[in-house]
């Protein structure tokens, strides 16, 4: 938006409606909102599971499909986000819309063909992924589960969604007998004044669409406005992106680690990361974090409760709702609201969220928050703006944190009781997060 507004000032509106699908381009360069990402990278991994379980059963592989994880004869796969094919999707939608535009010989996208061939790259990019998915289920069935975690491997199943997609691509764009023009033959074989003529006279109508400013104002004052302006929005935009998208090098401590093991009359009885060591390593990747724990808690009473806390010092990534991860799980969501605290205002907690999930007729109750800087806050916008303010103005403070309690019911009954449980826990662990997380 900035760069359309600069060129609308600078050169007008003429050469702005010219230049209309350069600047529209650039949309697919600006990042989506890590709330949509990540909703929309679930819906496309539930997606895939789906098509990619029934194509590899159809093909005589036996699977179960539970959420994003797939139960194979001889081994499980978990399609993360890597395999959602959102990156193919976007990759593949940038390319359409170029290739049709100049396919149209730079006028606007009026031809059905060439919409046609825009809107055909959402179904080519899932063809592709879909390949991927099901050729990584067959061969991790047959060959076991290390192959496809191969780091060599794995990169080469990316690399095989798009030489897919570009094949489909291109034999659609030829079917819809769409081709980009690589010279101007007609003035070639005419080689006469008309091609001259036309030329010039495209030279004049580029002139007179020139901002009138580089013609009347040949002092160095007529310029001061303008490029005054253009570096005040430019240096605003890029000390705003500076700050929210570079990354401080990692000092190595583990600062979920210090967290206490004994809160109150809760005592740690298990360390899931421990032990599942193999299975904990592909968990830190998909976070992108390694400062994380999981751990069980006990009460006398024998009432049990599981905290997770993700944290990162300077990555606004790690901290996204956990409901995305549950009904990844397989679980599906039955209830999300809100619940007032009282006990954490010092902290500028004034509500958590909750989510009631069911799986099988198992029920899961969750509360859970995020930290931003020194504040703690259950709105994962608040949470990232906190993130961009404290990156821009205050660069010392960037870290985020989500805070997360579940336990388990064995009826709808139990639900009223077991979030009590998880709110008199939570009350003791909202203050140990500032003084824990810094």
């Amino acid at each position: 938006m900035v760069l359309f507004g600069m060129v609308w000032y600078l050169l007008g509106f003429k050469m702005t409606k010219a230049l209309w699908f350069p600047l529209f381009f650039l949309v697919f360069m600006v990042p989506m909102p890590m709330d949509l990402i990540a909703k929309t990278t679930l819906q496309l991994k539930l997606f895939a599971a789906s098509l990619g379980s029934s194509l590899t059963n159809f093909l005589g592989t036996p699977n179960i499909q539970e959420g994003s994880i797939i139960y194979l004869p001889t081994t499980v796969v978990t399609i993360d986000a890597p395999c959602s094919g959102l990156r193919s999707l976007i990759t593949f939608l940038a390319m359409g819309s170029l290739y049709a535009y100049l396919a149209s010989g730079g006028q606007t996208l009026v031809n059905l063909r060439r919409w046609s061939l825009v809107l055909l790259c959402v179904p080519i990019a899932i063809f592709a992924n879909l390949i991927r998915v099901v050729l990584i289920l067959i061969i991790a069935n047959r060959y076991g589960i290390a192959i496809i975690t191969n780091d060599f491997f794995h990169k080469s199943f990316g690399l095989l969604v798009f030489v897919i997609g570009l094949i489909s691509f291109f034999v659609i764009a030829k079917i819809l007998k769409l081709q980009i023009p690589l010279t101007d033959q007609q003035s070639e074989k005419k080689g006469n004044k008309k091609g001259i003529i036309g030329k010039e006279r495209k030279q004049k109508e580029m002139n007179s669409q020139s901002p009138s400013f580089l013609s009347s104002q040949s002092s160095i004052q007529g310029w001061l406005k303008p490029l005054g302006i253009t570096g005040i929005l430019l240096a605003a935009v890029g000390g705003i992106t500076f700050g929210a998208y570079s990354e401080l090098m990692d000092d190595g401590v583990r600062y979920t680690h210090s967290f206490p093991q004994v809160i109150g009359d809760w005592r740690t009885t298990s360390d899931w990361y421990a032990q599942n060591p193999e299975t904990a390593r592909i968990v830190f990747d998909i976070l992108e974090t390694e400062d994380t724990i999981h751990r069980r808690y006990k009460d006398p009473s024998g009432n049990l409760v599981d905290l997770v806390i993700v944290y990162s010092p300077h990555n606004r990534k790690v901290a996204h709702p956990p409901d995305i991860c549950f009904q990844g799980g397989g679980w599906q969501q039955q209830l999300k609201d809100t619940l007032p605290v009282l006990y954490g205002l010092d902290s500028g907690l004034s509500q958590i969220n909750r989510l009631v999930l069911d799986k099988g007729g198992a029920k899961q109750i969750a509360l859970y928050w995020y930290k931003s800087g020194n504040r703690q806050t259950s709105s994962y916008l608040k949470q990232q703006v906190g993130y961009l303010l404290n990156s821009t103005l205050r660069r010392k403070s960037r870290s985020v944190a989500l805070i997360r309690l579940t336990t388990y019911a064995d009826s709808t009954d139990q639900i009223p009781s077991k979030t009590h449980q998880l709110e008199a826990f939570a009350k003791q662990v909202i203050p140990l997060v500032n003084r824990t997380l810094p």
